[in-house]
């Protein structure tokens, strides 16, 4: 076996697609999505066995929220999904995370493993490269059940509130993959992130990018809240179609706080739900519900929607341990200096 860096696009594209766990976050799409997005660099990585048979894929992307020194600090590696593994096997899993790990030793602070799937059989082979396992829950839906049932899965709450706001003859659901809307969209994301979840989020060409290379396969809809023509809220989701089943993710979602009494981020959130119910999608992922044990009312919303809930966890290594101290006291300041803009 042998780790390479470089791999025919259309011999890694029928991996991920014929694989059982392959998803959209793991494709060469998303990496030219990535490779295009300043300060974003994508680091692919195949196992190839005798006859070039393909036995294992990992794509991450290293985030920096600026260049230069501070940029070094913000450095961290995110796994989305993967690797993916031909059956399971260990030797591949072996060479592909120990060659991962010598290339971002010095090029990021940590490596965080965001699951997809359960990856509870492999918890002592992460380990042994270092990565610690962290319970972390999430709620998926499946969409098979038709939006009938779908709508009645939903708590009375949010079923009271998606039909108030649809009896508002101004606010409207928009399918759009519109630059002007993208644009508009993010006006109102970046607000939100900036004054409320006080975390930073991709440049403006990262959605961008995302319609140009995954909306033309049809792996990406953006559904977006209108109120007068003016956008309130709205939702990203990256789409996988693999050979057992396709998944529709919330990857990002925001919606104006100035409009609560017009629902927009339950509206952006059941759009997605009953567009997949409607288009043979098999299921709604929300990616990520928080810690266990721990309050979270993002968790308490989507328990709303009528997922199921499970604790696929997530993996993270730290590569670089006196860079992250530093990068959590700045992160802490950012956050402060934010709180006081409201």
């Amino acid at each position: 076996m042998n780790v390479v860096r470089e791999i025919s696009r259309q011999k890694w594209s029928d991996f991920v697609y014929r694989h059982c766990d392959g998803n959209v976050f793991q494709s060469p799409d998303m990496y030219d999505v990535y490779s295009n997005t300043k300060n974003y660099e994508p680091i692919f990585l195949a196992v190839v066995g005798e006859d070039d048979e393909l036995l294992g894929t990992l794509l991450a992307v290293i985030q920096r929220e600026y260049c230069g020194l501070i940029g070094d600090l913000s450095a961290r590696s995110i796994v989305w999904g993967g690797p993916l593994i031909k059956d399971t096997n260990k030797r591949a899993f072996n060479l592909i995370l120990d060659a991962y790990n010598k290339i971002v030793a010095k090029k990021v602070v940590y490596t965080q493993i965001r699951n997809l799937w359960s990856f509870s059989d492999a918890i002592p082979l992460f380990a042994q490269h270092g990565y610690q396992y962290t319970e972390h829950l999430n709620f998926v839906i499946d969409l098979s059940v038709g939006k009938d049932k779908l709508f009645s899965n939903l708590s009375a709450s949010k079923r009271r509130q998606i039909r108030r706001a649809r009896e508002k003859e101004n606010v409207k659901i928009v399918m759009t993959q519109d630059e002007k809307d993208i644009v508009e969209f993010y006006k109102v994301l970046s607000t939100y992130y900036s004054m409320y979840i006080k975390k930073p989020i991709p440049p403006l060409e990262f959605f961008l990018h995302m319609v140009h290379i995954l909306g033309q396969k049809g792996l990406i809809q953006f559904f977006f809240v209108k109120h007068d023509e003016q956008i309130i809220g709205g939702i990203v989701c990256p789409i996988s179609r693999n050979f057992s089943k396709s998944t529709i993710y919330e990857l990002y979602i925001c919606g104006s706080r100035e409009h609560a009494g017009l629902f927009p981020s339950v509206m952006a959130t059941w759009a997605p739900i009953e567009w997949g119910g409607e288009n043979e999608i098999n299921e709604f992922n929300f990616m990520g519900a928080g810690k266990p044990n721990v309050m979270y009312g993002v968790r308490e919303f989507k328990a709303k929607f009528g997922g199921r809930l499970v604790n696929d966890g997530r993996f993270e290594k730290i590569h670089q341990p006196i860079k992250l101290r530093v990068a959590k006291l700045g992160f802490r300041m950012w956050q402060l200096v934010k709180r006081s803009e409201r």
